[in-house]
């Protein structure tokens, strides 16, 4: 039977492994690189001492950058293969938060181990960080190994009676420095973890010193109290007298942390160079960053806030805390002084989330504990009695069950939306690549107007030189400057696609987009994601004047004067680029979109085009009385656009009601869209 028992625990273990294996690598390369991906992939491409000194003026250290240059010369450089890096730390997070729930597990580790290791391996957040090729998921897997460590050299010199420089206590000491050391070197935040640690050894140092002769309380902190005493290991029982001094346990542990920083020395200066340097946002109330940030750590950021399912964390958490007992409490420490760290460091918004990776391994290891009640004695007696007992042990474990179940369906919630919900999804630029790679102008340029894009676009498009980061360096932005660039690559190209991220940081007062705006035609502005694409033509000659005069009345205050259409003879993915000279008599209120239909024989739309004026920079209600607007506005015909003449027409309504078109007083009557030109399709 203890064999079944011993080979039912050794399946599961295996089961959960292979479940966070395949979530991690499930649909690995489904999605594009964005930004920071691409930049990663960018810098692992030079040489170490290129990388290094990259490094140096990045806001990250050097080493997750180091490791995946000598990866992608094992697995090669494609997405999968870029990505497969994290994924791999990942899935070691698993066993390693696993091994730690057997020191931690108390009487009933395997319960502890199983339910810590299933809730890391189905964790959002650490998948979403195992599925990108960031330093996260490594920065995860060196929080927890280094812990692991840390408690193992512990355990080792608690039970060492004679030396504290023997085999196996110099052994796990080398682990631990080496992979608190290699933490440092990953990331910025890993000081957090080591300060969590330091805390933990010095409360169970003045535990012990507070117990009578040193007896049971550091020994049943650090080591499992389900170890029995054998000739070989006389020191692992739980009430072993230590017989180290206190003098020595620090002393020893102070070594172990010198030895991390002469290790970080060289990279220290670098380091306080850029905490020094970090412009950090005022900090919220404590309140509603602990509770975004516990949700982000159980769920991640692909589920909307759900407050039944914040409650029932918190208390299998406080499950964990009553049931663990002294044991939680380390787990504590370090699922809470990062959390804290963070809101004293003002890195209080969703975006430093991610630095919580560190702590999500220890809130698995919390909500196991919950599943580690106090072993009760079976009781002698009649049925009755025993099957009371019975009853009792089963419903200690009913409430956590109960608990985890409904964590693990929200859990699933969320991976449905990480994997298929497009909402979630990172900005697609290998679509957008590839999307302007289809259409095949042959003069084409891009613009990234946002930085750190230029990395991850020529990763995915071929020609670099026609792909143009604005606005140049970290300075604000020169009007003349740009206005000479953007005039010269005008020049040179007759479509410009542009990509806006992030621009109201680089470009607050978006010069780039107005002078683009006021000198091409836009055709397309679209969202992918949480990036803009557009796409303009560039004419020959910027319509300065109108070529049809009008003066037809839209609604009551507003008067389109005139307007130009560029082209009246074009061909299947072309761009006609259509001029309008707006007036109003009072100031407007209210919002307007335009709207230019391409109408076939029938009256049906074979294309449109629907933008607020300027391009969305001159609303209607920003419109000076008496004063004439230039409105450029550029409408793509589909590449599969069959031949014929069509009907270009014209309107405008209310943005926030599309049914409600203004009505236009032209010769021919009252009607809601207006016929500007015929327009001739070829082949």
């Amino acid at each position: 039977m203890r064999d079944w028992s011993r080979w039912g625990r050794r399946l599961l273990v295996i089961g959960v492994l292979l479940l966070g294996f395949g979530l991690r690598f499930h649909l690995l390369d489904a999605q594009s690189f964005w930004n920071d991906e691409g930049n990663s992939a960018r810098l692992s491409e030079r040489s170490l001492e290129l990388i290094i000194e990259g490094t140096a003026s990045d806001i990250h250290p050097p080493l997750y950058y180091l490791l995946l240059h000598g990866w992608r010369a094992l697995a090669g450089e494609s997405e999968f293969a870029l990505r497969a890096f994290s994924a791999f730390a990942g899935v070691l997070t698993v066993p390693v938060v696993m091994a730690l729930g057997l020191l931690l597990g108390g009487k009933r580790p395997y319960s502890v181990t199983l339910v810590a290791g299933l809730v890391t391996a189905v964790s959002p957040p650490l998948i979403y960080y195992s599925q990108e090729t960031r330093m996260y998921a490594l920065l995860g897997l060196l929080a927890v190994l280094s812990t692991l460590f840390l408690a193992k050299w512990m355990r080792t010199v608690i039970g060492n009676r004679y030396s504290v420089i023997s085999g196996r206590v110099v052994g796990w000491g080398i682990a631990y420095v080496l992979c608190a050391a290699a933490g440092l070197y990953t990331h910025y935040f890993f000081p957090a973890v080591l300060l969590a640690q330091n805390i933990i050894f010095f409360t169970l140092l003045f535990w012990w010193l507070r117990c009578t002769r040193g007896e049971m309380a550091w020994e049943n902190a650090v080591t499992p109290a389900h170890t029995h005493t054998t000739p070989s290991r006389p020191y692992a029982s739980p009430y072993h007298l230590v017989t180290l001094s206190p003098r020595h346990l620090v002393i020893s542990f102070f070594a172990l942390q010198l030895a991390i920083l002469l290790l970080y020395l060289p990279w220290l200066p670098i380091f306080l160079q850029q905490f020094g340097a970090d412009d950090l946002a005022g900090r919220g109330p404590l309140l509603s960053y602990l509770r975004e940030a516990f949700w982000w750590l159980a769920f991640g950021q692909t589920l909307p806030f759900v407050g039944w399912g914040l409650t029932a964390v918190l208390l299998a958490a406080l499950f964990g805390l009553i049931n663990g007992r002294t044991r939680s409490l380390p787990v504590l420490v370090l699922l809470a002084i990062p959390l804290l760290m963070m809101y004293v460091a003002g890195t209080t918004g969703s975006e430093f989330f991610k630095f919580l990776v560190v702590a999500v391994p220890f809130l698995a290891l919390l909500l196991g504990m919950g599943f580690s009640p106090r072993r009760r004695k079976e009781r002698r007696g009649n049925s009755a009695k025993r099957n009371l007992h019975v009853l009792r042990a089963s419903a200690v474990y009913f409430l956590p069950s109960l608990l985890l179940l409904l964590t693990l369906s929200l859990i699933w919630q969320s991976l449905d939306n990480l994997y298929h919900n497009p909402a979630y999804a990172r900005a697609d630029y290998r679509g957008m690549a590839q999307r302007i790679l289809d259409e095949g102008h042959p003069n084409t340029a891009v613009i990234l107007d946002a930085p750190n894009q230029w990395e991850v676009f020529t990763y995915y498009f071929p020609d670099e030189g026609a792909v143009y980061p604005l606005p140049k360096g970290r300075s604000r932005p020169n009007p003349a400057e740009i206005d000479a660039t953007l005039s010269e690559i005008a020049g040179r190209y007759g479509r410009i696609y542009a990509i806006f991220w992030g621009e109201a940081q680089r470009d607050p007062e978006r010069l780039v987009e107005r002078w683009l705006d006021g000198h091409a035609f836009k055709a397309v502005d679209e969202w992918v994601g949480d990036v803009r694409f557009v796409m303009y033509a560039v004419p020959a000659a910027p319509a300065e004047t109108m070529a049809t005069e009008t003066n037809w009345q839209f609604g009551e205050a507003i008067t389109l004067q005139g307007y130009t259409v560029g082209t009246e003879t074009a061909l299947p993915g072309d761009v006609i680029p259509v001029t309008l000279f707006w007036q109003t008599a009072v100031p407007l209120e209210k919002r307007y979109k335009v709207f230019l239909h391409l109408l076939d024989e029938n009256g049906r739309p074979a294309a449109q085009r629907d933008s607020e004026p300027g391009g969305g920079l001159a609303l209607t209600t920003t419109w000076p009385p008496g004063e004439t607007i230039v409105d450029n506005h550029g409408l793509f015909l589909p590449p599969d656009l069959p031949p014929g003449r069509y009907t270009l027409s014209l309107g405008l309504y209310d943005i926030a009601d599309p049914a409600a078109r203004l009505p236009i007083q032209t010769e021919a009557g009252v009607e809601d869209a207006a016929p500007l030109a015929v327009i001739t399709i070829g082949r």
